[in-house]
């Protein structure tokens, strides 16, 4: 799996781009990534844009579940944006897609980041 990660041009946000596997394998490396994004105060908010991940498993959910709490006990917004239909599909069917803020594209979150 490639993990890239962006500084973007929006202030206080990290974009992560993730493209290939989130399975058992990879997502530790996700996680070794991520967490330290989640708990210092140089960013308020993380952005995880999915549009290139093909594949999550348990492993993976647990790692954006871990994150999404991170970012929360950490006053900071957690977004998803991009995922392809078998992505969301296994989102929706964990019940995540109630708990998490996805959104269909970086665009929609730049929307929610500015209102």
């Amino acid at each position: 799996m490639e993990i890239h990660l962006n500084d973007s041009s929006m202030n206080g946000t990290e974009i992560i781009s993730l493209k290939g596997r989130l399975d058992a394998i990879s997502s530790s490396e996700l996680e070794e990534k991520v967490e330290p994004l989640t708990l210092n105060d140089s960013k308020s908010s993380l952005i995880l844009e999915l549009t290139g991940l093909e594949y999550i498993s348990s492993a993976g959910l647990r790692v954006i579940l871990k994150t999404a709490k991170n970012c929360k006990n950490n006053s900071k917004k957690l977004f998803l944006c991009g995922l392809t239909k078998n992505v969301y599909d296994i989102f929706k069917l964990s019940g995540f897609d109630l708990i998490l803020n996805i959104k269909p594209d970086l665009n929609s979150v730049k929307e929610a980041l500015t209102n």
